[in-house]
């Protein structure tokens, strides 16, 4: 049987995405033990998000200005027959720099003790119940407690924890193992240059596609848009 190492923390967060590192950003301020379990080797990559955000983020999210690539006014929406709306937004919602994003929280978190453990997959986790020693002030001293704890298996190591966090994306391991169903729809993206309005986006659907859309964001001036479809299932083999 496999040796593997251990820690002990107070939260175990997995996934390193825009929940996960914006979570343990803010855990890490109230000195709080928290560690992030993230597959990828490098936080942020592959980007995997079509990157648009209601002005509601930026009123819960202070975000350097940096990070903000374009501000989106009007949506362009090409129906099956060819017909186009334009629809005004009151909103405004922004097109940021996901990876940056992702970056710029995980930095904070680390910068304030929290543990990345990066190329690390999770695998499961089971509830158990652990005796721990806990330091009270008064005459008894110091005595033992016992406490429901969480452990969690990656494939490096064990981890013990008070809490666990799923954030780990729409097909989330930690919640389908807590039988936690999500109807979704998946994309497939790619960055390309195509000339279109950088403060419009647009939808476009088609009879062939039944369930799916197709969907442009410009990333402002440099010319680049991110050009996707979307569906239910399949994406990439329906492209």
């Amino acid at each position: 049987m496999l040796n593997l190492a251990s820690m002990d923390v107070d939260v175990c967060i997995i996934g390193g995405g825009i929940a996960g590192n914006y979570l343990a950003s803010l855990l890490s301020r109230d000195h709080i033990s928290v560690c992030v379990v993230e597959e990828h080797p490098t936080i942020g990559i592959p980007f995997q998000c079509a990157g648009i955000v209601s002005q509601k983020i930026l009123k819960l999210v202070s975000l350097p200005p940096k990070i903000i690539l374009n501000r989106i006014s009007t949506a362009r929406i090409v129906s099956p027959d060819h017909s186009t709306i334009y629809v005004k937004s009151q909103e405004n919602p922004v097109v940021i720099d996901r990876v940056k994003f992702d970056q710029h929280f995980a930095r904070i978190a680390q910068e304030n003790g929290v543990s990345y453990l990066l190329k690390e997959k999770f695998i499961s986790f089971s509830r158990i119940s652990s005796s721990r020693v806990n330091r009270v002030n008064g005459m008894n001293g110091v005595h033992e407690v016992s406490s429901l704890c969480v452990r969690v298996e990656t494939n490096r190591r064990i981890i013990r924890c008070n809490i666990l966090v799923g954030a780990d994306g729409p097909h989330s391991r930690v919640g389908k193992q807590l039988g936690v169903k999500t109807s979704v729809i998946a994309a497939s993206q790619i960055r390309a240059r195509y000339s279109h309005s950088t403060s419009m986006t647009s939808m476009v659907f088609d009879y062939r596609w039944r369930e799916l859309f197709g969907y442009i964001i410009p990333e402002g001036s440099n010319g680049v848009c991110r050009i996707g479809l979307g569906s239910r299932k399949k994406t990439a083999k329906r492209t």
